[in-house]
């Protein structure tokens, strides 16, 4: 149940995405070339933004990785 919001280079946001039950996201519609923000939110984790750039390339799979803020 992480979000991820993915914004362009001024800060707009062009998705957001909401995690399947294993933790991953897939995004069908293709991005414009440009440069993106990731930020991803989930409680109780903090994610550090990942910067990405496209350029009329297929971008591979990313892991995005969370520490856990809070010791249960």
């Amino acid at each position: 149940n992480a979000i991820m919001e993915i914004k362009d280079e001024f800060g707009r946001p062009v998705r957001a995405l909401k995690s399947d039950k294993d933790g991953r996201f897939r995004i069908v519609t293709p991005l414009h070339d440009g440069k993106y923000t990731i930020f991803t939110e989930k409680d109780d984790y903090q994610f550090d933004p990942i910067q990405l750039e496209l350029q009329e390339t297929i971008v591979e799979p990313l892991i995005v990785q969370g520490k856990k803020t809070k010791i249960a």
